[in-house]
């Protein structure tokens, strides 16, 4: 899903830029699989998320039904 969406927002960004991101990723879901996910999502007041795409990527694929949030 990440994968998908970053070669939607970064076209121009070559696959090891790509598989970095991956390796991130990755390393992010360990660490919210084994101590949750402390930082909560940012929206503005429209719904648009400002902040917390990977963790909201994150939280999907780990079968989170809340996550925090935080309206800026």
């Amino acid at each position: 899903l990440l994968y998908r969406y970053w070669q939607k927002k970064r076209p121009d960004k070559s696959p090891e830029w790509i598989r970095d991101t991956l390796a991130y990723k990755k390393r992010l879901a360990e660490d919210i699989q084994r101590n949750g996910m402390k930082e909560p999502l940012y929206y503005d007041g429209k719904g648009k998320l400002l902040d917390g795409i990977h963790r909201l990527v994150i939280a999907r694929e780990l079968g989170y039904e809340h996550v925090l949030v935080r309206r800026l």
